[in-house]
C-alpha cells in the first residue's frame, strides 16, 4: 500500500529568530523568498560553494578554479576536499596557500564519471576509460580495469569486503585475489551505488535494486522508470527521486510514500543529503530544507542562471557544486 503525504496542502511551519509560526502555505513561502533576495548570490558562477547555517546560506569557495570547470562529485579524503570535474579532472583541496591544485594529470581522461573515496583510497570512473585507484592521494594511479568487459563506469562502492562497479550494462564486483570481475546484475545502467550495514542498494535507468547478501544476488524494489538519484539516510530510510517525484520508504522497499514540496517541475531532484536534524535537497528551483524527514519542504533559496546540482556533508559544512563548464 503507497501512502502519499500531501505537504501541499497542509499549513506550513515557518521559523524566524528562535520563533515557530503557522502559516498558509502562500504566505510562508511569500517569506521564504524574501530571505531568499538576501541570502541568495545573483548568479552561481563559481564552480563550488559552502553552507555553514544548513543550507540556508551560501557562499563561494574561492581559490583555484575557472568559471569554465564542471565540477561532478565531491568527496573527502583524510582531512582533505577533493572534486571531480567533467571537464578538467580531479582536484585536491590545499590547506594553505591556493585553494585547490590538481591531482591525477596522469590519468587518461579529463572526465570523471564517478568518484569514491574508502579506507584512505581514491576510486575515480573515468569516461569511456573504466577504473583507476590511487592509495596516496592521487600521486600515483593503478587500473583496476583488468578483465572489466564494460569501460563506461557511472559509479563504484568499496564495501568491507567487495568492489563494485555499476557500469551501462549493469553491476560488476571485482576479486582481488582473482584479479577478475564477475556480473552480478546484467542490462541496467547504474547511476548510483550506496551500502547501509549489510544491504547495497543500486539506483538504475529502470529503478532500484537491493542486495540482502553483500552484492552476490539482487532484487527489484522499486521499478517504475529511471532513478538518478537515491540516499540511505540514518536509520536505513530509503530516499529516491524520479523526474520530479520524490518518494521514501522506511522497510527497504516493501512500501513507498510520495514526498511533496513546492514549487515542483519535471527536471528532477538532483541531490539529498542529511544534516542534523535537517534533509538538504538540491533542485533546478533551488535548494530546499526539511526538519521532519520530507514530510514538508521549505524552498531556502530560489534558482540561480545555474543550479546547485551535487551536494557533499563534510562534518556541519555543506558543499555544492555550481556553475557548469559544460
Amino acid at each position: 500500500m503507497k501512502y502519499l503525504l500531501f505537504a501541499c496542502s497542509l499549513t506550513f511551519l515557518f521559523t524566524t529568530c528562535g520563533e515557530e509560526k503557522f502559516l498558509p502555505r502562500e504566505k510562508a513561502l511569500g517569506k521564504i523568498v524574501q530571505k531568499v533576495e538576501k541570502k541568495s548570490p545573483e548568479k552561481a558562477t563559481a564552480p563550488i560553494y559552502a553552507s555553514y547555517d544548513y543550507g540556508a546560506s551560501w557562499e563561494p569557495v574561492e581559490g583555484g578554479f575557472s568559471d569554465s570547470v564542471g565540477i561532478g562529485r565531491i568527496g573527502k579524503i583524510g582531512d582533505q576536499i577533493i572534486v571531480s570535474t567533467f571537464n578538467a579532472g580531479l582536484f585536491l583541496e590545499n590547506k594553505s596557500g591556493q585553494k585547490w591544485h590538481q591531482i591525477g594529470e596522469e590519468l587518461p581522461q579529463k572526465q570523471v564519471n564517478a568518484l569514491h573515496i574508502a579506507d584512505e583510497s581514491i576510486f575515480v570512473g573515468m569516461y569511456r576509460n573504466g577504473i583507476y585507484k590511487s592509495d596516496d592521494k592521487g600521486q600515483s594511479w593503478q587500473s583496476m580495469n583488468y578483465d572489466l568487459p564494460d569501460l563506461r563506469v557511472q559509479s563504484i562502492l568499496k564495501t568491507k569486503h567487495q568492489l563494485f562497479a555499476g557500469t551501462d550494462s549493469g553491476i560488476f564486483e571485482y576479486s582481488v585475489a582473482e584479479k577478475k570481475w564477475t556480473h552480478r546484475f546484467e542490462d541496467v545502467q547504474v547511476n548510483a551505488l550506496a551500502t547501509y550495514e549489510d544491504k547495497i542498494m543500486a539506483a538504475t535507468n529502470k529503478g532500484i535494486l537491493l542486495s540482502n547478501s553483500e552484492g552476490k544476488d539482487w532484487e527489484w524494489i522499486h521499478q517504475e522508470g529511471a532513478v538518478f538519484n537515491a540516499t540511505i539516510l540514518e536509520g536505513g530510510t530509503l530516499m529516491i527521486s524520479q523526474q520530479g517525484d520524490l518518494f521514501r520508504s522506511k522497510d527497504w522497499g516493501k512500501t513507498w510514500e510520495e514526498l511533496f514540496y513546492f514549487p515542483k517541475d519535471n527536471f528532477g531532484v538532483l541531490e539529498t543529503v542529511e544534516l542534523g536534524q535537517y534533509l538538504i535537497m538540491s533542485h533546478r528551483n533551488g535548494i530546499f530544507r526539511s526538519s521532519d524527514g520530507g514530510n514538508l519542504w521549505f524552498q531556502m533559496l530560489q534558482p540561480f542562471d545555474l543550479p546547485f546540482s551535487e551536494l557533499f556533508v563534510d562534518d556541519k559544512v555543506i558543499y555544492a557544486s555550481g556553475a557548469s563548464g559544460c
